[in-house]
């Protein structure tokens, strides 16, 4: 009896294995490369976008040029990483050189602060950009006096990715959307009517010194 005691409980053991084997999820690593194969560390990616958007309950902001720009750290992991040292927002609306444009048609002025961030790319498609310090986005807005400036931030940025196959790469774009910026009111010159929220949405397509950067 105690024979088959221990057999029974070595079945029933046995029977839970698969299931558990199934339900481990295996990490697909995520492997950058470019026409010369794969993207080594230390080497600088910029991100260009002409989408980027800033909306709040009142408007929004949009410049016609963006530009992120990270240095690889790690290629080929689950999670690839990388350090966004700088982040730039830029047009000629209204004839002005480095104007961007808002929703009421006035010319801003757009800055990016708080850098450096890690950036994680991941192999299941999402990333993420998240600092020690807080990003923020501060829009001055050109035609009105001062105290004129509005400042969000967020201590986290969510996005996603297109990851390919080695036999069809996807193009590295990041993708983010209605991602939540709360108003940083601690600026000088701050105005007193900002909104108290804003989401950023908009995609980055990156290159490198040998061009387009693809992800498999």
């Amino acid at each position: 009896m105690r024979r088959i005691e221990i057999i029974g409980a070595t079945l029933i053991g046995l029977a839970f294995l698969p299931a558990a084997s199934a339900g481990t999820a295996v990490a697909k690593p995520l492997l950058l490369s470019d026409p010369a194969g794969a993207v080594a560390p230390g080497t600088v990616l910029t991100g260009s976008s002409s989408n980027l958007t800033l909306a709040t309950n009142t408007g929004s902001v949009a410049c016609e040029d963006n530009l992120l720009s990270a240095t690889l750290t790690t290629n080929g992991l689950s999670g690839d990483s990388a350090t966004a040292t700088e982040a730039l927002g830029f047009g000629e609306f209204d004839g002005l050189p480095g104007a961007c444009s808002s929703s009421s048609g006035g010319p801003v002025d757009v800055t990016w602060s708080g850098l450096e961030w890690p950036i994680t790319l991941r192999g299941n498609g999402t990333s993420t950009i998240k600092g020690d310090k807080k990003i923020k986005i501060t829009a001055t807005f050109i035609a009105i006096a001062p105290p004129n400036k509005c400042s969000f931030v967020a201590w986290r940025v969510a996005g996603h990715l297109i990851v390919g196959s080695a036999a069809s790469p996807a193009p590295l774009e990041l993708t983010v959307a209605n991602q939540p910026f709360k108003l940083f009111p601690k600026v000088p010159g701050a105005a007193p009517i900002c909104p108290i929220r804003a989401q950023l949405s908009g995609s980055w397509t990156f290159t490198d010194g040998a061009g387009v950067v693809s992800t498999s």
